[in-house]
């Protein structure tokens, strides 16, 4: 028996599982009323979920939980089979196990991760309620293990997420946040992505504007490696202020994207710029501002759309 169970481990560390699996399945089936044949039969599915063979992962544990329905390994089969539940996507299945494992095994050295990965199932779901209370579990039972796994972050996310904020919003936000913010390059750019997706929605479109503007007054500092980032948030700026009837504001604004577009060879979002520069100036009362911003559109980008639907609106009259 021992010989088999130390061929088995040989064959596992040689890659071979099948011929593992095989040793392994002697040894339950030759020495079943001994503790090594239990043992053997919860190895089985060991050795496919290391491999991330998950379906005949799960296929081995059922066997080990159907034979040895409170075994010794049930609440370690029980954690494997939720996992290899979630990689294949069977995410309602994974909960059920976890929640049912933290019930049934409250002492297990399992519940700290299968805790953990309710969190991440919860939140793929749209629980954030859930995810949330069994994130502030983990703080309260564990401590410093949660707060080195970075748990208090979660928390922090998963508070806005329960209170309604959007996912990529608060993915983002987090991320500014631990960059810096306005005082870090890095900072500046994952605050650019964040304004962009506050100002996809109209009910954060505000705060996409004041964000906007608050990275663009850092930006123009550093115009030599940041003018993308700011051409991005001074479009953001000059619809706000079109929005709010700031019209010479508003053309100052795609003015200067523009320009920073055309710098970084964004000919299409440079010319989109300058058709709107010219609609603002229009709408300011400033005729010729606006005819000047037309004749520049039409000079560098004469073969945009900007550029045709001016020439099909001359036509007209």
């Amino acid at each position: 028996m021992k010989c088999l169970y130390e061929t088995a481990q040989i064959f596992v560390k040689q890659g071979e599982t099948g011929k593992a699996d095989n040793a392994y399945l002697g040894i339950a089936h030759t020495f079943p009323s001994e503790e090594l044949a239990e043992e053997s039969m919860y190895r089985r599915g060991e050795i496919y979920y290391t491999v991330k063979q998950y379906d005949t992962a799960l296929t081995r544990f059922n066997e080990y939980n159907n034979q040895y329905p409170d075994g010794r390994f049930t609440d370690a089969s029980w954690y494997f089979s939720a996992d290899c539940q979630a990689q294949q996507g069977n995410t309602n299945r994974a909960v059920l196990l976890n929640n049912a494992l933290i019930k049934k095994y409250p002492g297990s050295t399992y519940i700290y991760g299968a805790m953990k990965n309710l969190v991440v199932l919860y939140r793929q779901t749209g629980d954030y309620g859930d995810a949330l209370e069994q994130a502030l579990n983990l703080l309260k039972n564990y401590g410093s293990q949660a707060e080195s796994d970075g748990i208090e972050k979660q928390v922090r996310e998963l508070e806005k997420l329960a209170s309604g904020s959007n996912e990529p919003v608060v993915r983002k936000l987090t991320e500014y946040e631990q960059k810096g913010r306005l005082s870090t390059a890095e900072g500046r750019k994952a605050g650019t992505e964040l304004a962009a997706l506050y100002a996809a929605s109209g009910a954060t479109f505000a705060r996409a504007a004041d964000l906007a503007q608050q990275l663009l007054a850092v930006e123009k500092q550093h115009l030599d490696t940041e003018s993308l980032e700011a051409a991005e948030n001074a479009s953001i700026a000059g619809l706000y202020s079109r929005q709010s009837g700031k019209n010479k504001e508003a053309a100052d604004m795609y003015l200067f994207a523009a320009e920073q577009y055309r710098t970084n060879g964004k000919d299409e979002k440079a010319a989109a710029s300058l058709y709107n520069a010219a609609d603002a100036f229009k709408a300011a009362g400033k005729d010729g501002d606006a005819d000047e911003t037309v004749k520049t559109l039409k000079k560098l980008y004469p073969g945009s759309r900007q550029a045709e639907s001016l020439d099909q609106q001359e036509g007209r009259l």
